[in-house]
């Protein structure tokens, strides 16, 4: 984000700013959505380590500081004596195809060093990226869907689509229960138009809060990007950046130049672990607040 090196409140790291302008079709949309942070450490015997982070926080104040946002991080080291000659690993295939989706003929130096890192590693890790597939799709390869018996799904996003095609497309996999927080902003505005909450609602799907009472009387502005599906002998963790919206969901087209390139991991536990969400019981929807399209789409209060 530009505009982030350009605030004074902002992280004052010594970056440069390179330009991500993916090319998109006329009346479509196509960001570049991903949040990927990689740092390369070295201890004092040189024993080299690479933090790999991903998530929903932008290079802003916004982002870092005050939002709700959500984090996976990973420390990735070394496990070949011998790097890999014939073959690469997903985060090196990613960072080569952006480079050529923006136009550029090589790696950047800081690309280079870490790419050639990643070729000492094992990085067998659920990573998705847009890229590859829509968002569907890596879920059924990661057999979530046709593997396991999914009971129920919790959803974290601050945007939606203004259709109901996405919970119709998790109910067609046989999920029975979908629940999703409420995306407010810390006005407790909604960010969402009050008859798309009502289709939502009406379609089967669950408005929630948070199940800790705590997180409920923050004042922030909820950005994080989460999918936790749920089974008897599961639980399927997703952290990236994928919204609840089509174009987040359908993957990146370079044929057609269509949908976001967006970026996760999938993480899983055994049954037990606890629900991010309880439903809003005695919702009363004549008492909240909603933010229209057009005031969604000026509002620089929102961490897109």
């Amino acid at each position: 984000d530009y505009y982030a090196k350009d605030n004074t409140q902002a992280p004052t790291l010594g970056y440069d700013i390179y330009c991500m302008k993916v090319p998109s079709a006329i009346g479509a949309i196509c960001n570049f959505h991903p949040k990927h942070i990689f740092i390369l450490v070295e201890d004092e015997n040189r024993n080299r380590t690479l933090l790999f982070i991903t998530g929903s926080g932008n290079l802003t104040p916004t982002g870092w500081c005050d939002n709700f946002e959500c984090f996976s991080v990973l420390e990735l080291k070394p496990t070949k004596n011998h790097p890999n000659r014939s073959s690469t690993n997903g985060l090196q295939d990613y960072i080569s195809e952006i480079g050529k989706i923006v136009g550029l003929q090589n790696l950047l130096p800081a690309e280079q060093i870490i790419h050639e890192f990643l070729r000492y590693v094992n990085f067998d890790l659920a990573y998705y990226n847009s890229l590859t597939s829509p968002f569907i799709e890596f879920l059924e390869q990661q057999s979530i869907f046709s593997g396991d018996n999914i009971s129920e799904v919790e959803i974290i996003s601050p945007y939606f689509s203004n259709d109901t095609k996405l919970i119709e497309q998790l109910q067609s996999k046989g999920v029975k229960r979908i629940k999703c927080l409420i995306p407010t902003l810390r006005t407790n505005e909604i960010l969402l138009d009050k008859e798309s909450f009502i289709a939502f609602q009406n379609i089967g799907l669950e408005w929630c809060y948070w199940s800790d009472n705590k997180a409920n009387t923050e004042v922030r502005n909820q950005h994080s990007k989460i999918y936790r599906f749920y089974s008897n002998r599961d639980c399927y963790t997703f952290i990236g950046s994928v919204n609840f919206t089509q174009p987040a969901w359908v993957g990146f087209s370079k044929i057609n130049n269509k949908g976001n390139i967006e970026s996760g991991i999938l993480y899983v536990e055994q049954s037990g672990a606890p629900k991010l969400l309880r439903k809003a019981v005695n919702l009363n929807i004549e008492t909240l607040l909603f933010l229209e399209k057009d005031d969604l789409e000026n509002a620089e209060t929102t961490n897109r």
